[in-house]
């Protein structure tokens, strides 16, 4: 790795509006704490990918969650597309929400980013989150009814959709009174 590089670019695509609410050089010094810990760290379990293994695990030791949230709202893709180059897996969740970047996406209205995502062949859209939620019940809960709408036309998603799923997405629509829209697609599937 070319930590210097890597660590400065990715303070300065991630911090950027917000960059002026803090010194820089904390920023830094808090990054380099990090990278040291981790390269003198022979034990390190930490994990870029969630079968645990030692390759490329650089990205545990980062609040994934506080990274993805800050992406989708600050509408900056690009740190996203940095940690994707070094490495990280489209289905990387964070070790402590078990949530990946098409949770974030759907929490925060990102279509875009939805529609990006499930194009991509290896992408798992059915990753439990901590509370044993996948992605598609998040559009239910955070009522983003052209997100739910989209998947819920995706072939491949619908495969995979199991009646228990059906049920709960059913339940999740009386429990968050979402549009009868919800209700009509449950229906026709």
């Amino acid at each position: 790795y070319d930590w210097n590089h890597y660590y400065e670019k990715l303070l300065e695509n991630y911090f950027g509006n917000n960059h002026n609410q803090q010194n820089p050089n904390d920023s830094y010094e808090i990054v380099e704490d990090y990278k040291n810990d981790f390269e003198n760290d022979e034990s390190s379990t930490y994990s870029i990918y969630n079968d645990d293994s030692d390759e490329n695990n650089i990205f545990n030791i980062f609040n994934i969650d506080y990274i993805f949230d800050s992406i989708m709202k600050s509408n900056n893709f690009v740190p996203l597309f940095i940690l994707f180059n070094h490495g990280m897996s489209i289905n990387y969740s964070s070790k402590k929400t078990r949530k990946t970047i098409l949770h974030y996406s759907i929490q925060n209205g990102k279509q875009f980013f939805v529609k990006l995502f499930l194009s991509v062949k290896s992408f798992n859209a059915f990753i439990k989150d901590s509370n044993g939620e996948i992605p598609l019940m998040y559009s239910i809960i955070y009522n983003r009814k052209n997100i739910f709408l989209y998947m819920m036309n995706n072939q491949d998603i619908l495969k995979s959709i199991t009646n228990q799923y059906y049920i709960k997405m059913y339940f999740y629509s009386s429990i968050f009174k979402v549009s009868n829209e919800y209700y009509d697609c449950l229906m026709r599937k």
